[in-house]
C-alpha cells in the first residue's frame, strides 16, 4: 500500500507482514519494502514468508530484532544449518520451517529446538519441558560424540 493513498493523518501502525505465495527466491529489496509500508519497522513482529521459493535463510531478517513469529514453511530450505542464522533473534517465539527439504534432516526438531532456545512452537507444535529436557541430552550426545 501506499502511504501516499492512505487518508490525511493516518498511520498504519502495523507490526505484521504477509509475503507468502509470492514465488520469492530472495529477500533482497525486504529492508526497503519494510522501510517503505510500516511506520516502524524495527517493531516487526510478525512475518510470514511461507510457500515462496527460498533456498536460505537471509541473514536480513536479524534486523528486525522483536520478530516473535516466522513463517517459512513450504519453501525451498535444504540445509538444517540455515537455522542457525536466526539464533540472533531472542525474541523469537514460533518458526514454521515445514515442508522444507531440511526437514527430512535427521533429529530436525532437536537441532532447531537447540539452536533457538527461546523457541516455545516449532511447525505449530509446542515445545514442552519434556521436548527442552530431551533436545538437552540429544545436545550434550551430539557435543560429546564430536569432541572425540
Amino acid at each position: 500500500m501506499d502511504r501516499a493513498a492512505l487518508p490525511r493523518g493516518s498511520t498504519l501502525n502495523a507490526c505484521g507482514v504477509r509475503l507468502n505465495n509470492n514465488r520469492l527466491e530472495s529477500l533482497e529489496g525486504l529492508e526497503a519494502f519494510l522501510d517503505a509500508v510500516l511506520d516502524d519497522p524495527s517493531e516487526l513482529r510478525w512475518l510470514d514468508l511461507s510457500h515462496n521459493r527460498l533456498t536460505t535463510i537471509d541473514p536480513v531478517l536479524l534486523k528486525y530484532p522483536k520478530l516473535t513469529c516466522l513463517y517459512l514453511h513450504g519453501n525451498r530450505i535444504e540445509r538444517l544449518l540455515e537455522v542457525r542464522k536466526l539464533a540472533g533473534l531472542d525474541a523469537l517465539g514460533k518458526l514454521t520451517l515445514n515442508a522444507n527439504l531440511a526437514e527430512a534432516s535427521k533429529d530436525y526438531r532437536a537441532f532447531v529446538v537447540a539452536y533457538l532456545k527461546r523457541l516455545r512452537s516449532l511447525d505449530t507444535i509446542a515445545i514442552t519441558p519434556d521436548d527442552r529436557k530431551r533436545v538437552e541430552f540429544w545436545d550434550r550426545a551430539r557435543r560429546q560424540a564430536r569432541g572425540r
